[in-house]
């Protein structure tokens, strides 16, 4: 799930710095797959389940420990990527004021949330 983020975070954070040109059709499809990534991410016991907080995992155990801070965390992130896809940014000006609030997210649950 995270892997799947992570990819494309990495079509859409170069456009957001200006380090490749804007697309709108390659930004709506990865913002898309996001919003589709961020539902299934909601679902805290199919995702991290009671008893996966061993073994090869780069989550952190706040992510057991804090199940309630976690959801809302994933929960604002959700909120935040459906706020993207609803805007269809048509400009790189439009697509940076959208996807500040999404890259923010990953950051501060990274903080948290992830080893």
């Amino acid at each position: 799930l995270m892997k799947e983020r992570g990819a494309q975070m990495r079509v859409l954070g170069p456009i957001a710095q200006g380090q490749q040109d804007f697309d709108a059709a390659a930004v709506m499809a990865a913002l898309e797959a996001l919003a589709d990534n961020a539902e299934k991410g909601t679902d805290l016991d199919t995702y991290w389940p009671e008893g996966s907080d061993t073994g090869d995992t780069r989550s952190r155990a706040t992510i057991w420990e804090d199940r309630a801070g976690y959801q809302a965390a994933s929960d604002k992130y959700k909120a935040d990527v459906d706020a993207a896809v609803a805007a269809n940014p048509q400009d790189l000006a439009s697509f940076q004021a959208v996807f500040g609030p999404v890259a923010g997210n990953c950051g501060a649950c990274h903080e948290v949330y992830r080893n």
